[in-house]
This record gives C-alpha cells, sequence and structure tokens, in this order.
C-alpha cells in the first residue's frame, strides 16, 4: 500500500529522534566528525573562508554516515545532529575559532561585556553575530535545481572572465559557490545508490530513488519532487552550511503549477497530494527547532488576485490534521483575500494552533515603496522570513546584530543629577540616553557587518541569488540589491507607561517630586506603597485608547523609530527598525531596576506593544487602537501585536466573525502583524498541575509556538497572569 498511511507511520519517521544510520564507513559521532572535519580543513588555511567552509561542507556530505528512513517520503539526514540540540556541526570544526579570533581584544569585546546581559554587563544591549538568517528565492531556485544552480554560477564566473571583469575575490566567490553546490549533488548521489540498493523496503522507494535521480541532474518537474527539493535544499543550506533557512516560501504559489499539473496528469489525488505535503510538515517538526521554521500562504498575486487557491485549503488541512508546531504559518492578508481562508485559519488558532500569525500585505506594499524602490514590487512577490518579518525574495538582507533594552534607558535618567525641571525635560533627557546607547549599537553592528562573509559565508544561499552573482559577493556582504542592518528596540511599553505616570504624579498632579520619584525608585518602593498602589491601579495607561498617554508613546517610540531608520550602515544600505521583545520581558528584567509604572526591581517587563499585563482595561479594541497609532510603516522589520483572547468571547460563528472583524480592522488601521493565544488562565493552571494530561497544549510565545509544559515557570506564570487579566 503506498497511501493513507501517515497515521500508522507518523510514530515512526522521526529521523533526529532515531536516526537509521546506514551501514556505511562514514561517522557518526558528533565529536569525531567536528574533529575530523577540523583537522582536514587545516589543509585550507591558507584559502579565503568561503573555501574553507565549502570544503568542510564538502567533507561532511562525502563522509558523514547517511540517514535514509525509507517509511517517510523526505527521510533524508546525514549523522551528527539528533534534534538540534548540538551546535552546528561546520561551525564548531571552521567557524568558532574564526569568529574568536575576530572578536578577541576588540572595541566590540570590551563592550559587549560592559553592556551585554551576561557576564557581568548591564544588560543596556543584547549583541550577537546575525549571518545565519536566509530567504532565498524558491521560485528561482525550483526553476534550475541544483544542478542548474551550480551551473549558473560557473556561466557568471565564466562571462566575467571574458569580459576581463574576474577579480581574484570574484573568481574564490564562484569557485566556493561550485564547490558547495557539487558537495550537494555528490551528497544525491550516495543517497541515489542507497535507494538504488534498498528498492524492495517499501513501496515508495522506487518513486524515492526516481525523484532522486531527478532532482541529481534536472529541476523538479512533480509536487513531490519539488516539496523533496525544498526538503533538501533546506536540510543542506541549515544543517550543512549553517545558514537557517527563514522561510519556505509562499507554498500555495511556489508549489501551485505542479500540484496542477499532478492533477491534471492523473499523477496524484488530492488526498494523496494532502498525505504528502503531511509527511513533509511533519519531517521540519521533527527537527524540534525552539523558534519553528517560517512557512507563508496567502495574499495577492502581482496581477493583483489573491495567491488563495485549492492547494492553500488542501495545505491548511494538512497541517491542521497533523497537529503540530512547526512550520509556523505566516499568513498574507490582504483587501481581496478571501473570507473564507482567514475564517478557516482563525478556526484552526481558536481550536489551538497559535503557530499562525497574520501579517498585513497593504502595509507591506507601504514599507516597500517608501523605503525601497516600488518598482521592485512589480516582480517580486512579498513573502515572509523569521518570526512575523516581511521578505522580498533574495533582494534584502538584512541581519539584526543588537537588541535595545528601552527600559534600562529609565534607569540611567535617574541616575544622573541632570535638571528635570518640566516633562519635556524628562523626554529628552530619556532620548538622548537611546541615542547615545544607540551609538554604541550602530558601532558593534558596523564590527559585525564587517567580519560577517569572514566568519561564516554563504556559499549555498549566495548561489541561489542573481544579484549575489552579479555582483560576485556573499549574501551577507553586500550581495543583496538592499543590504540592510536591523536594530531591534524592545520592552517599549515599561517606558510608555513609565512617562506617562511620570507626567501625570510629578509634572501635572504635583503628587510628589521628581527627588521623591528618584527615591522612591531607589527604594524599590519600600516607603510608598500606596502611592504605588495607585500607580499600579492608575487607569490611564498605554493600550485603553487614552489620547494624552498614545500621544507621549506615539512621540517618543517615533523618535526613536527615527533615529535609527535615518542611518546609513557600511554596506551601502540603511538601519531599519524592529519593534519586538519575544522573550526578552524575562530575558532583560533582572537588570532593570524599579519603574515609575510601580514595577518592582527585577519583575518582568512589557512583552511587545501590547498593554502591560492587566492594564488593558478596554478590552482588545481599544488596545488595537493604541497600537495602530504607531509608525508601523516605519517599523521595517516587525511591529508584533500580541493578543490573548478567552475562548468563550469567540464561541460559534459569531464568535469566529468577530474575531475575523477584529483582524481586518486591525490591519485597516495599519497593523502589521497579527498573533497570539485563545486559551484561559484555569487550562494553563490544570497544565501546570497535570502535565501528563496536557501534553499537547500550544501557546504562542511571541514569536513561535510551544508546547506548554515546555516553557519555564516564569513564563508560565506570566501567560497565567495574562489570562487572568483577560
Amino acid at each position: 500500500m503506498l497511501w493513507d498511511r501517515f497515521k500508522i507511520e507518523k510514530d515512526i519517521i522521526n529521523p533526529y529522534r532515531n536516526p537509521e544510520h546506514l551501514e556505511d564507513e562514514g561517522l557518526s559521532d558528533y565529536d569525531e566528525l567536528a574533529e575530523t572535519i577540523r583537522k582536514d580543513n587545516i589543509k585550507y588555511g591558507n584559502e579565503p573562508q568561503n573555501i574553507r567552509q565549502a570544503r568542510a561542507v564538502e567533507f561532511y556530505f562525502t563522509r558523514c554516515k547517511l540517514i535514509f528512513n525509507p517509511f517517510n517520503w523526505f527521510g533524508f539526514g546525514t549523522a551528527g545532529w539528533g534534534e538540534r540540540k548540538k551546535t552546528w556541526l561546520i561551525g564548531k570544526a571552521v567557524r568558532g575559532e574564526t569568529h574568536l579570533n575576530a572578536v578577541k581584544d576588540t572595541e566590540l569585546e570590551r563592550m559587549n561585556k560592559e553592556l551585554r546581559p551576561y557576564g557581568g554587563g548591564s544588560g543596556e544591549i543584547d549583541s550577537w553575530l546575525d549571518c545565519d538568517h536566509s530567504t532565498p528565492n524558491w521560485n528561482n531556485l525550483l526553476k534550475l535545481g541544483f544542478a542548474g544552480v551550480k551551473n549558473r554560477a560557473i556561466a557568471y564566473r565564466d562571462a566575467k572572465r571574458q569580459s576581463s571583469e574576474l577579480t581574484d575575490g570574484a573568481e574564490k566567490f564562484y569557485e566556493g559557490v561550485d564547490i558547495a553546490y557539487g558537495a550537494i549533488l555528490q551528497l544525491l548521489d550516495r543517497f541515489i545508490e542507497h535507494a538504488q540498493s534498498v528498492l524492495h523496503a517499501d513501496e515508495r522507494v522506487p518513486h524515492i530513488y526516481d525523484a532522486l535521480l531527478n532532482l541529481r541532474h534536472n529541476p523538479p518537474y512533480t509536487l513531490y519532487q519539488a516539496l523533496l527539493f525544498s526538503y533538501l535544499y533546506h536540510w543542506t543550506c541549515e544543517y550543512g552550511e549553517g545558514i537557517q533557512v527563514r522561510s519556505l516560501g509562499n507554498m500555495d504559489e511556489i508549489f501551485r503549477p505542479y500540484y496542477e499539473n499532478d492533477i491534471n496528469n492523473g499523477v496524484l489525488t488530492k488526498d494523496q497530494a494532502k498525505e504528502l505535503i503531511k509527511y513533509y510538515f511533519y519531517t521540519f517538526a521533527c527537527q524540534a527547532n525552539y523558534f519553528g521554521q517560517p512557512a507563508a500562504l496567502g495574499g495577492t498575486l502581482p496581477n493583483g488576485e489573491t495567491a488563495v487557491n485549492e492547494l492553500t485549503y488542501i495545505m491548511l488541512e494538512a497541517y491542521d490534521e497533523c497537529d503540530i508546531i512547526s512550520p509556523k504559518m505566516q499568513m498574507l492578508v490582504a483587501k481581496k483575500t478571501p473570507d473564507a481562508f482567514l475564517r478557516k485559519c482563525l478556526d484552526m488558532t481558536r481550536r489551538g494552533h497559535n503557530s499562525m500569525v497574520f501579517l498585513n500585505e497593504e502595509l507591506c506594499k507601504e514599507i516597500f515603496a517608501k523605503y525601497y524602490e516600488k518598482t521592485d514590487l512589480e516582480h517580486t512577490r512579498i513573502g515572509v522570513s523569521g518570526c512575523y518579518n516581511f521578505a522580498f525574495d533574495d533582494l534584502v538582507n538584512a541581519p539584526s546584530h543588537t537588541r535595545i533594552n528601552l527600559a534600562k534607558i529609565l534607569d540611567k535618567v535617574f541616575m544622573d543629577d541632570e535638571p528635570l525641571a518640566t516633562f519635556d525635560d524628562f523626554v529628552n533627557s530619556y532620548l538622548g540616553k537611546f541615542n547615545e546607547i544607540l551609538n554604541k549599537c550602530v558601532r558593534i553592528s558596523e564590527f559585525y557587518d564587517s567580519i560577517a562573509v569572514s566568519v561564516n559565508p554563504s556559499n549555498i544561499y549566495s548561489g541561489s541569488s542573481i544579484s549575489a552573482l552579479d555582483k560576485a559577493q556573499d549574501m551577507f556582504g553586500t550581495g543583496a540589491k538592499y543590504n540592510d542592518t536591523v536594530i531591534i528596540i524592545s520592552c517599549p511599553v515599561t517606558v510608555f507607561d513609565s512617562l506617562a505616570m511620570v507626567r501625570k504624579y510629578v509634572y501635572e498632579t504635583k503628587t510628589l517630586s521628581i527627588t521623591e520619584l528618584k527615591e522612591a525608585l531607589a527604594n524599590n518602593w519600600e516607603g510608598y506603597e500606596s502611592l504605588r498602589k495607585a500607580i499600579i491601579h492608575d487607569r490611564e495607561k498605554w493600550g485603553n485608547n487614552i489620547h494624552w498617554v498614545d500621544d507621549i508613546a506615539v512621540g517618543v517610540y517615533s523618535a526613536m523609530v527615527n533615529n535609527i531608520n535615518t542611518r546609513r550602515n557600511t554596506r551601502g544600505g540603511r538601519y531599519i527598525t524592529c519593534g519586538d521583545t519575544i522573550h526578552y520581558d524575562v530575558k532583560f528584567a533582572p537588570f532593570v531596576g524599579a519603574t515609575p509604572d510601580g514595577r518592582k526591581s527585577g519583575e518582568p517587563l512589557s512583552k511587545g506593544l501590547i498593554a502591560n499585563r492587566g492594564q488593558d482595561r478596554q478590552g482588545i479594541t481599544a488596545v488595537i487602537q493604541s497600537v495602530t497609532k504607531l509608525p508601523a510603516v516605519d517599523m521595517v522589520w516587525g511591529a508584533p501585536f500580541d493578543y490573548l483572547l478567552h475562548p468563550t468571547a469567540i464561541q460559534g460563528d459569531d464568535g469566529l466573525t468577530a474575531m475575523m472583524g477584529v483582524v481586518r480592522t486591525f490591519f485597516e488601521l495599519g497593523g502589521y502583524s497579527f498573533m497570539g493565544n485563545v486559551i484561559d488562565a484555569q487550562t494553563m493552571i490544570e497544565a501546570r498541575r497535570e502535565p501528563e494530561s496536557y501534553r499537547n497544549l500550544q501557546v504562542r510565545l511571541c514569536g513561535w509556538n510551544v508546547y506548554f509544559n515546555d516553557l519555564t515557570e516564569i513564563q508560565k506564570e506570566l501567560l497565567i497572569q495574562q489570562a487572568s487579566a483577560t
């Protein structure tokens, strides 16, 4: 039996938990592989890093033991991993030392020790080298196949050689791409050889063999081949080269021609196509990537018509029936998005599939028109990347190296002795100190931008990009058309509420002086308990559509965003803003003293752009009205809205209609992305008490979904508090 097997095989097709290594002479132990790769790579020590890395990938793909599960249409892998609990293998062998040498004894190292929330730093920022997030051009890749991409790189090299434009650096760039894609073809050869030797192991193996054989030489031409190509590219790029593939693309669009061709030619039925997609989705779920694997559905085509089609609904049904937390599905919503599609997605969300995030495609067009060349949209499909970020195929590459703790800046304002006679003085002091930290973030980002290619070049990713090939430049250098750098600003609502309370209690009602407020905060509110209680219960907070509060928030936030977006980086691009907090409401909290919103030292900070926990007194509509006053069009790389709704509020058809109205209204008002949880506090309390009874309970933790039982105790408690206040 070839089909109707997913339910039966679901528990035996995880290639990570129970890897079936082939009986060959390859290496399987992680540490042994890393050390062997490192020793082999020494002989390439005089070569540029992209060649060293390409040779390491080649060694890995030709010398590691293979994983092949004949009961999974996508059961391919390589030894040395497990469930992503180890450091990237090639990175341990090749990148690690290079990275340490690049950073050691630099201004960056000193600043990181001073500013980061680790190793005794102040917690003002967090920073890292981000050279591993990619958004490949899937339509481009699928048209060429692996061999076609390799041949195209050679053709670019030869053309530059004939025109005398081939520099030594350019030649090495093309050589790295050639070696990396050659290594992929060698890996395919090994899988083909094994599949041929076990054709009778299962009814599907001959079909797997035929697909591999075609993909070795040609582009895919069936739905299965296209899905398999997507999986193999993801595997070789993310697990081999170490460049995370942060989008599987607009799946219902890129796979639609293959699906329709198979249906028309009788290759597959709709049910068989759905089963293939289940195996595809489930294999990504098995990777247990904590942050989830992004993938997109919906949106509009370049001609303005909706991209939602029959395959869209088949993919939704497959995902629904798999009951998984990854891939995390990102739904592009536009004016022409069918209500039926939105209702289906929202119904899945209210039944616990919280991994869905809805993105405002109309806003994305505004962002692109403002910050990039509007004409590029005529031939570029709007896509997604990461947790809730827009992407434009391979046009834009925007690493994020730094994150600012906005709440920590309040500490710095109160530590200084500068006069704060008026509220404007207070705001200006805050913005001045933000500018000081931003300047440090820019210097750190410049340094990381300067070493990214020398530390972790992206041969496979760069080889997929026409822009990078044309420039002969790595995608983490200047290979993209737009080479931007992201700066993330986190925990803003703690600042919004604090500023509102400072204005009200210090400068308007004059309940206390600025000196007395400094003393109250320095004493962690001890001796000021009644005032703290009044402030905590004060209803004039962010997220309640109170105009004077929102005006303060919009003014300060807009000034910070404008300060970032008007700066140019060292790669010919600009700095752009992301407004997410993810789990830094907890990570940054221990480094922030008591704040004027009534929060005590070390207590959790605000999460994202929503109202602070327990402070949204007027319901979700008021929160939306406050949030959409912020300049989302200038938050190029993300402005997430994290809601939490009680299940009883959206029951039945009327509840679903109301939920859809909320999403439509949020986007009409200019909101960026909409996501969250439909859950009640009692369910989470019971899940914490009886975890075995709630093993599959999903919750969304800002940019990704997790199982409730996998959260830390403080994360569980914060979600319960948020739900209790809803």
